[in-house]
């Protein structure tokens, strides 16, 4: 009798312990089915004629995914003016190209957006596919973090599988938002393309090795190193200054001089 009433405190005390275990135990974290959600979503806005685009849940990350038609114009100069678009609107200093694939028309982004301010101040953090093809331009967007202020006055970083529309209304917000900030990058790089259907990458081979060298264009350094600090003009000359360390001299529009 007395094993059998040691057995039983010695059980009752482990499972108290696992239930005590349990309550501190981390949730463990179940991805959230943003198509779900998306389906009954309707944000009352849209972003010129582009209809917003919400995540959906890939394998467990969120996505965005959005086809623009852009008829008559081809894959290379779609290409060459989303790049161009793009350089113009970094921040070299937290933004960049990460990658460039000039054989297929293609390069990913690191986007960086602050909108608000104090409490209400919110940055969205994502990389940006785009894939150019005739008459069209794709992208996907992933790794998406928003840091904002939830509760309290220190800010919090969330990717946005963690987030959670259905039940929290901030989460929505944030969804919603970014997918107006989303729509209008887009929808503004999308008008820059159909205003400027000609440009093109005149050395597309050379772009390739990531160094500006003599005979590029101005759009072809633009695109590889971004905008300049500042411009100086001389007559057929333009020197656009990056740095005491960088600067590149056009002549007539091709690169004459890189000092560095």
């Amino acid at each position: 009798m007395l094993r059998i009433l040691l057995i039983s405190i010695f059980l009752s005390t482990a499972m108290t312990k696992a239930v005590a275990l349990d309550i501190f135990k981390k949730k463990e974290y179940v991805p959230f089915d943003y198509t779900a959600w998306t389906d009954t979503a309707r944000l009352q806005e849209k972003c010129g004629n582009l209809p917003l685009v919400y995540p959906k849940s890939v394998e467990g990350s969120a996505i965005i995914r959005g086809t623009i038609s852009i008829p008559g114009i081809k894959s290379a100069n779609i290409f060459a003016a989303a790049m161009c678009y793009a350089a113009e609107n970094l921040n070299l200093e937290i933004e960049k190209i990460e990658q460039t694939d000039y054989d297929n028309n293609s390069f990913s982004l690191l986007q960086r957006s602050t909108q608000g301010s104090n409490n209400t101040e919110t940055t969205y953090t994502r990389i940006s596919l785009i894939e150019c093809h005739d008459g069209l331009l794709s992208y996907t967007i992933y790794d998406i973090d928003a840091r904002y202020r939830e509760k309290g006055i220190v800010p919090r970083t969330l990717p946005f599988e963690k987030l959670n529309p259905a039940t929290n209304t901030r989460h929505r917000e944030l969804i919603e938002e970014f997918a107006a900030i989303n729509a209008g990058y887009f929808g503004m790089m999308t008008d820059f393309i159909k205003e400027n259907p000609g440009l093109k990458f005149d050395h597309p081979e050379a772009m390739s090795t990531g160094k500006p060298m003599p005979g590029m264009t101005e759009l072809e350094i633009k695109v590889l190193l971004g905008m300049p600090q500042s411009q100086r003009h001389t007559g057929d000359r333009t020197r656009w200054i990056y740095s005491n360390d960088l600067i590149i001299i056009f002549t007539k529009g091709e690169v004459s001089k890189i000092i560095d």
